[in-house]
């Protein structure tokens, strides 16, 4: 798989829902964004979906990016190595 056709399948995933991860901690990390803490271990940011509601919820799920970039990067050093083969 190409590097290109890698990031098409990722993107795929992630609207698929396949890299989304629920959120374990939410720490608020500045006036406007908190920072999330993922079940894979990972943290990302979120703004957005806090004053949605009145009061405001915070988000349970939430995409994550570095998860989607590790699933890219095993793909092309697959690749890779099988060229180097």
């Amino acid at each position: 798989m190409t590097r290109e056709d890698a990031i098409r399948e990722v993107r795929r995933k992630m609207r698929a829902g396949e890299f989304d991860r629920s959120i374990v901690r939410i720490t608020p990390d500045d006036v406007i964004w908190d920072e999330c803490t993922l079940e894979c271990g990972h943290t990302t940011q979120n703004g957005e979906d806090l004053k949605s509601a009145d009061p405001p919820l915070p988000p349970t799920r939430a995409i994550c990016r570095r998860c989607a970039e590790a699933w890219v990067k095993v793909q092309t050093e697959e690749l890779r190595e099988a060229n180097a083969k």
